[in-house]
């Protein structure tokens, strides 16, 4: 009889991919036992790794294109052609994320680059796409990705959004008009207030203390501007705030349509099948902690395996304590690879954390086969 796991990890970012984790914990199972069927299927939330999820899902073939990023620093980007290349994914983090910049100055900072990559997809014949909003470095409400696609507006940076006047709309691509934009994210932020894109997600960008109140009276300008020339008012539409306001930008102008970004892309892997058929899944993320029981990657997969009766066990960079609610929704245990003492640089190195998830792994799989008669290690 064949045991049979499924391996669906987040990344850990800054160290690992999903699908680098999901496979380095396969061949870890595989030297305790190499009859175990491991199946590896690589998730994200629309954030980091979403083409590679989605590459594999959709057998689509992956190009690189120079844009800009979001300080207009020329970079190297990658996107997803699928569907006999009719359709693109682009992931934003691929373009104006975080880590594709030094700077930290959102006010500043650019979407410009996204739409440099829709033209070239739209050059293409694209029409459909799937844009992974997440990991941006940006907080400008999509307005340098309008401009890349013809918008007119009087805009250097973001504090200039307090004093417009006027946009002007009647360059804008055409050709936008016969596209389907799906988001896929997580995030359900409304663009501006308390709860959107600069009060939340605005300091891990480079937001000053001093300029949240203003950036966020610049974003909400903008909306109202938006309003009197277009007549829609989405700026308190669930996932406006996401990717500094991105998700804005692509309700409004592209009227796209919102999904979950985990749901679209398990979907997409007919994650939830696998699940079904299978005795152990393996999720996780880099730090398992409150927000993971809130409804990210590793609680949804959680939740399918209880669905199914399927045991489901959790493996982190780090734990917080705050995470023991996990319990009651499908994680039957969860457990951190740091098994010797580490600064958090060396503990985040490639090989460091694959010697760390082969350790931990093993040591799972053996607890496993020994109390789940009749598998056993060889």
């Amino acid at each position: 009889m064949c045991l049979k796991v499924v391996v669906a990890v987040n990344s850990f970012k800054g160290s690992l991919g999903s699908l680098e984790i999901g496979q380095c914990i396969k061949d870890s199972i595989l030297e305790i036992n190499p009859l175990i069927d491991v199946v590896v299927k690589g998730v994200a939330d629309g954030g980091e790794g979403t083409i590679d999820a989605l590459a594999n899902a959709y057998q689509g073939e992956i190009f690189h294109v120079e844009v800009n990023n979001a300080y207009m620093e020329k970079t190297d980007c990658r996107y997803l052609l699928c569907e006999d290349k009719k359709m693109a994914v682009i992931e934003v983090a691929e373009i104006v994320g975080l880590a594709k910049c030094q700077r930290r100055e959102p006010r500043y900072a650019s979407s410009y680059g996204i739409g440099e990559v829709i033209q070239v997809c739209l050059d293409k014949g694209v029409r459909e796409f799937i844009i992974g909003l997440g990991g941006s470095a940006t907080n400008d409400a999509g307005i340098g990705m309008l401009q890349a696609l013809g918008l007119k507006v009087d805009f250097k940076d973001a504090y200039d959004l307090l004093n417009i006047r006027k946009i002007d709309i009647s360059a804008l691509d055409p050709r936008l008009q016969e596209c389907q934009f799906t988001l896929a994210s997580d995030v359900t932020n409304p663009l501006c207030g308390k709860l959107g894109a600069t009060a939340i997600f605005g300091r891990q960008k480079g937001v000053k203390e001093d300029e949240v109140a203003l950036l966020d009276n610049a974003l909400n300008n903008f909306a109202n501007m938006v309003q009197c020339v277009l007549g829609k008012d989405l700026k308190n539409a669930k996932g406006a705030g996401a990717a500094g306001g991105l998700g804005y930008a692509f309700l409004t102008f592209m009227s796209a349509n919102m999904q979950s970004g985990a749901k679209l892309v398990m979907e997409a892997q007919h994650l939830e099948e696998e699940i079904k058929t299978s005795d152990l899944v393996i999720t996780g993320e880099g730090c398992i902690d409150e927000q993971t029981s809130m409804g990210k990657i590793p609680m949804i997969i959680a939740q399918i395996a209880k669905k199914y009766d399927v045991l489901a066990i959790g493996i982190g960079g780090s734990i917080q304590q705050e995470a023991s609610s996990l319990h009651t929704k499908g994680m039957i245990a969860y457990f951190s690879i740091q098994c010797e003492p580490h600064s958090l640089q060396k503990a985040m190195q490639k090989e460091v954390t694959k010697a760390q998830l082969r350790l931990t792994t093993q040591e799972i799989i053996r607890l496993i086969l020994f109390y789940c008669k009749p598998w056993h290690i060889r």
